[in-house]
């Protein structure tokens, strides 16, 4: 279909790190970690009442032979912080992990984030294995 998006589309207008590692089984399920790290200054905060206020939503997804879906957890991350906290985390950068649960195998990792004050999108396919 013409003009709708591949999984294997990159888009940057924020720039992310991204990095997978083997996550341990927990209740007996493995799977893999997710960890990403995001500097605040590429976000579009939003003054209110001498807050910066934001919202930053996550989806990451496993896909399996064939493009099947297996598994996704989306995550919401609302900040209203104060000044103060917000240089804190200009100096030391947002670190994120999302873990996704699956079973054994090789998979595609997709990963979108949205600035909610922006709109601006990072989005990235990477291998990811669950040993």
């Amino acid at each position: 279909m013409a003009g709708k998006p591949l999984l294997t589309d990159r888009r940057q207008a924020i720039p992310v790190q991204v990095g997978t590692v083997s996550s341990p089984p927990t209740a007996g399920a493995p799977g893999v970690e997710l960890s990403l790290g995001l500097s605040p200054q590429s976000l579009a905060f939003q003054k209110a009442q001498g807050r910066h206020v934001d919202r930053v939503e996550m989806i990451g997804a496993l896909f399996g032979p064939g493009g099947k879906f297996v598994t996704g957890e989306e995550a919401l991350l609302d900040m209203d912080i104060s000044k103060e906290t917000l240089a804190n985390l200009i100096r030391s950068g947002l670190h994120i992990t999302v873990t996704l649960r699956a079973p054994r195998g090789h998979y595609l990792l997709r990963f979108v984030l949205e600035d909610g004050g922006s709109g601006k999108l990072f989005a990235t396919t990477l291998p990811a294995a669950v040993p």
